[in-house]
């Protein structure tokens, strides 16, 4: 791009504007889904409107303080990139790079590198009962009494728990909360709590080293359970005979990880790099770390205000409690994991129950099971929840009519989490064995996003059926 010119990409939603401060002499609308308005404000006060589609140009006499753009469109969102510059405005060069730019584009406008792939989904559907939650309310439960020693909870993204005892070790896999009973592993996976981060599981362990006792990681590959390697911290491994464990970690933004734990002076929250740096100590102790909508909650004994410390996820400011991300119940006891579906898995109490809350206000429209015929999907005995919004009947033949978000159900379903609002920015081709009485049927966005394209998650089929859905990563 030439010198004094820079794109600004803008998401305007339907019917709506943005108000843009960007001071120059010209501006290029670079990119537009559609015919877009701009209310230019000159930086002698005027103001003029005009209308532009992709290639389009406006310099005013009076230059531009601030530009207002407006999508007419009152359904359908509009991505869009201008370009505003100083001095002469060169179109082959603004144009060019549009050209030649590689990669996909996304709701914001912007390219984004291409690592599209195709998933190829067998989707049933099996519960249909609809089930309603408020923040704070059991779902599940559990007896764990016949396992050894107080629970400790890992959960991994596929919705498998792993259980230890109080004291990080005696552990075990639970595949079908709160179905059936965990199954005993031969190998100890640490000496406490641990995460998933990305596609492995890290446990924290205790080493000596010639600086004195250190936190290590013992790492698995998540799907297995087979070790892969060890990471070393700078932390400190402060605990005793009595009270040796990490108390619980997570990760954060920037690729780094929190960890509550004891140290010689009694308990702290260390910051560290995957590589076990460490970058940061937090005068903070906890039971439990959840991080949820960008805050870093450290959790005592009860989750509640008069027992927890909270900080910017990313800065690690320190925040009061009206930051909390978390419901305060004092049911919620110590050893809380946030575990897929946006729940909470806890013992009550200090019993031999365990249960799993509701994060946050939940409406279950079905349940169903999802397997990738490439062999790489979850796999599950029990039927998975989607909250996506969707409309069914079970038909004569015992298959089942369903309408609505049909990717979103079928994603959920698939991951067992909840799908983001923006789900189909990732999405960009889907076939499928039938959708709106057409069999089959292929919708493809081309170079851009469902969302980008304005193509809604709205359509209808009947199920079992086979999805094929090309993304991006980011998404599952």
């Amino acid at each position: 791009m030439a010198a004094g010119q820079r794109d600004i990409p803008v998401l305007l939603q339907p019917g709506n504007g943005a108000t843009v401060r960007a001071p120059g002499e010209f501006l290029y609308l670079k990119f537009a889904d559609r015919e877009i308005q701009a209310i230019v404000t000159g930086r002698d006060g005027t103001q003029s409107r005009v209308k532009m589609v992709t290639g389009d140009f406006t310099a005013p006499g009076g230059g531009i303080d601030e530009v207002e753009l407006i999508n007419p469109d009152t359904t359908t969102p509009c991505a869009v990139v201008i370009t505003v510059g100083d001095g002469e405005f060169d179109r082959k060069i603004i144009q060019g790079e549009v050209t030649i730019t590689p990669g996909i584009r996304g709701a914001d406008g912007q390219f984004v590198d291409d690592t599209r792939s195709t998933v190829r989904l067998r989707v049933a559907l099996g519960n249909l009962t609809q089930r309603d939650y408020t923040a704070g309310d059991v779902m599940d439960s559990a007896d764990v009494s016949g396992l050894d020693g107080a629970v400790l909870a890992s959960a991994l993204n596929d919705g498998r728990l792993l259980l230890s005892d109080d004291d990080g070790h005696n552990w075990s896999v639970w595949s079908d909360f709160p179905n059936g009973a965990p199954e005993p592993i031969v190998t100890d996976l640490g000496d406490g709590r641990g995460e998933q981060i990305g596609p492995e599981f890290w446990a924290p362990a205790g080493i000596s080293t010639a600086f004195g006792g250190r936190i290590a990681f013992q790492i698995y590959d998540a799907a297995t359970l087979k070790h892969r390697r060890d990471v070393t911290t700078e932390a400190v491994w402060g605990g005793t005979s009595g009270n040796p464990r990490v108390r619980a970690l997570v990760s954060l933004p920037g690729d780094r990880i929190a960890v509550a734990h004891a140290d010689n002076d009694g308990g702290v929250t260390s910051i560290l790099s995957q590589d076990g740096a460490l970058l940061k100590t937090l005068p903070a102790y906890g039971r439990s770390l959840i991080v949820r909508d960008g805050v870093l909650h450290v959790i005592g004994d009860i989750m509640r205000a008069s027992s927890w410390q909270l900080f910017d996820a990313t800065t690690l400011a320190p925040l009061d409690d009206s930051h909390a991300k978390v419901p305060t119940d004092n049911n919620f006891r110590s050893s809380i994991v946030v575990a897929p579906g946006d729940t909470l898995i806890a013992p009550k109490n200090y019993s031999y129950l365990l249960e799993r809350f509701a994060l946050t206000d939940i409406h279950i429209s079905a349940s169903g099971s999802v397997t990738s015929c490439a062999g790489g999907g979850f796999l599950k005995s029990s039927p998975i929840d989607t909250q996506a919004e969707i409309y069914t009947q079970r038909l004569d033949d015992g298959r089942v009519l369903m309408s609505g978000e049909i990717l979103r159900a079928a994603l959920e379903i698939y991951t067992g989490r909840y799908m983001p609002a923006n789900y189909l920015d990732y999405v960009y081709r889907v076939r499928a064995e039938n959708l709106n009485g057409i069999s089959p049927r292929t919708v493809d966005s081309g170079g851009k996003s469902f969302l980008a394209a304005g193509i809604p998650d709205d359509a209808s089929g009947t199920f079992p059926q086979t999805l094929e859905i090309t993304l991006r990563e980011g998404l599952l």
